[in-house]
């Protein structure tokens, strides 16, 4: 099966139209999503802290 991102337009068999639209879709799309990153930074993902974590007794603690 053809993959545009790990092929590109070399994997490109006979020159199929079809084929050199989906990588020109593929590249078109990875420079908008670059563009917008640059614009815009995603925002950092917040890490989850466990409400478990707080209820773990230590062994060795003093209170």
């Amino acid at each position: 099966m053809f993959d545009p991102y790990e092929g590109g337009p070399g994997a490109v068999r006979g020159g199929c139209e079809r084929c050199m639209s989906l990588v020109e879709i593929c590249e078109t799309h990875q420079k908008m999503l670059a563009l917008m990153r640059t614009f815009a930074p995603p925002p950092e993902k917040k890490k989850k802290v466990s409400p478990l974590s707080s209820l773990q007794i230590g062994l060795f603690e003093e209170e």
